[in-house]
């Protein structure tokens, strides 16, 4: 067995992995880098270790530059699963708590586009009122969406399947179990400037 993108803690095993934790803290400085000192995150599953060491980077920034680990913000709570109201209070509350606007780093493509409708629905601007990062990922040369997020993480997907198929054959063919071995991957960044489109997201009939 070759794991993608998660693996076992209590037992050696071969794996193929993104450098999540690295992610969460480029993800999460880079945001810091733009000015927004107030971040949160919005997640799908909380009980993996892409999620763990992608939050522990998170932190990581938070920590190094002195900022507060809000707890609500940051809680390991799976978004989708909530119901309209609760979603919404999350981001109206984020918007409230402070004098500049908050940031949200999603854990995937559907959070941020459900984060996105939320926000918008609660008449927020995107990204005067609120903002968000998250992660795509690539097709062919590029990105998969343009840049709804103020930086995103590009993942490595078709590398990822590739090398896990790599050694999983190679250990067939050879009649051996694959390596207990983690092979980490990493993710190229890509901020909001660096797409040809410029995009200002608000509500229907806001001007």
């Amino acid at each position: 067995v070759v794991f993608i993108d998660r693996y076992w803690h209590e037992l050696p095993c071969a794996a193929v992995l993104i450098d999540n934790h690295e992610i969460g803290y480029q993800l999460a400085s880079r945001m810091i880098g733009r000015g927004f000192d107030r971040l949160g995150a919005l997640w799908v599953e909380t009980d993996c270790t892409s999620v763990r060491d992608r939050q522990a980077g998170h932190l990581r920034a938070l920590k190094e530059h002195d900022l507060e680990n809000d707890a609500d913000r940051l809680a390991m709570l799976d978004y989708l699963s909530q119901s309209t109201d609760v979603r919404q209070e999350i981001l109206t509350a984020a918007v409230a708590g402070g004098s500049t606007p908050p940031a949200f780093i999603c854990a995937n493509g559907f959070v941020l586009e459900q984060a996105m409708s939320d926000a918008l629905e609660l008449g927020l601007r995107i990204p005067e009122d609120i903002d968000f990062a998250g992660t795509d990922r690539k097709v062919g040369t590029a990105s998969s969406i343009p840049a709804l997020t103020a930086v995103t993480a590009i993942l490595p997907q078709g590398l990822l399947g590739d090398t896990a198929a790599r050694i999983a054959c190679d250990a067939a063919l050879e009649g051996r179990l694959p390596p207990s071995s983690h092979i980490i991957l990493s993710a190229e960044l890509q901020e909001r400037e660096s797409s040809s489109l410029r995009l200002r997201l608000v509500r229907s009939g806001q001007a």
